[in-house]
């Protein structure tokens, strides 16, 4: 778009510009497609990358750190300040780990100056996963001090961490799934395989509002977390018992910034056997000396979702680092327009 129809648009006088200025671009299509094309297909060529970090913490781990997700209200007038009253609007996630420690802030509205958020925390960048925390000692390869500490136990995995780039107002799909096999009875009373993919799925659809500069409309589809919790078995077949998590949201964010989903949940299902080394192994006196038992283990899932806007025709290659517009471990500078 060139400084000049920016300045036509800025300047309209049009009533029907004006009551529309907080709708996307799409909903005003057939009126500006023939007034400013230029500026319909400058906005369909777009893409937006998004960036997802999936993290499951046990949930008994949890309740000892202390760790707590929620979010805050604010209302802002046409100038960004926050003023009393209002409905408000979705601002920021917190996350609270451990009673000694301050909140985590996790800002999802806010906009970042030179590394400091307007709430004053400082602000510091995982390159390669997007991640923008506020107030928490992030570093390369490091989520926290806590969170590695559990990572470490076993108490905490990183699920997944996939980009995945999408055309404006396209659906994009991330997946990261494995297929289980388990025996089925069909209706005849046949013994089949069948499968059943377990991970986690994620459906996507980002809008640029273009009205609004670097702000990106996420619609968030079908998010779901799947695993197996248990086995039951019928006609003496055993099949196992599928756990699901679904949610579903609308969020706009902020190009860069960072929004929480958390509440959602996964089972685990471990068998442990111990026993007492070669007299544990004597058949038909073994069981004398090894016990076994079936535990369970219920996840919390937390997913970091951070998108960013790309100029038309701009690409990157993976690991990429967005924030400086670089391929990590590569002598290669993506320019922005």
């Amino acid at each position: 778009m060139t400084e000049e129809q920016e300045t036509e648009v800025a300047i309209s006088s049009d009533p029907f510009i004006e009551s529309l200025m907080d709708t996307d671009l799409y909903s005003m299509g057939a009126y500006f497609s023939d007034r400013n094309p230029e500026l319909i297909d400058e906005l369909i060529d777009r893409s937006v990358a998004i960036e997802a970090l999936v993290i499951e913490i046990n949930e008994e781990r949890t309740r000892d750190l202390g760790i707590r997700y929620g979010f805050t209200q604010v209302t802002r007038n046409d100038a960004g300040v926050p003023v009393p009253g209002g409905p408000g609007v979705l601002e920021g996630g917190d996350v609270r780990l451990g009673r000694p420690l301050n909140p985590v802030r996790v800002p999802v509205l806010l906009r970042q100056i030179d590394g400091v958020t307007d709430i004053g925390f400082e602000q510091q960048r995982m390159p390669g996963l997007g991640i923008t925390l506020a107030g928490m000692n992030v570093g390369t390869g490091a989520v926290s001090a806590q969170l590695r500490t559990l990572l470490q136990s076993g108490d905490a995995s990183i699920r997944t961490r996939p980009i995945v780039v999408a055309l404006n107002n396209t659906r994009a799909t991330i997946e990261v799934a494995d297929e289980v096999p388990y025996l089925d009875i069909n209706e005849h009373s046949q013994v089949a395989v069948a499968f059943e993919p377990v991970g986690v799925r994620m459906a996507v659809i980002p809008l640029i509002k273009e009205l609004r500069p670097g702000i990106v409309q996420l619609e968030i589809e079908n998010l779901e977390v799947s695993s197996v919790s248990s086995f039951i078995t019928q006609q003496n077949v055993q099949r196992p018992v599928f756990n699901k998590s679904q949610t579903s949201t609308n969020v706009t964010l902020s190009e860069g910034e960072t929004f929480v989903i958390g509440g959602l949940k996964t089972q685990h299902l471990t068998h442990i056997e111990e026993r007492v080394p070669i007299l544990g192994a004597i058949p038909g006196l073994g069981w004398l000396f090894k016990s076994q038992e079936d535990r369970e283990r219920i996840m919390d899932v937390l997913f970091f979702i951070t998108p960013y806007i790309l100029e038309p025709g701009e690409n990157f290659l993976l690991p990429y680092d967005f924030k400086n517009h670089q391929a990590l471990g590569l002598n290669f500078n993506v320019a922005r327009r």
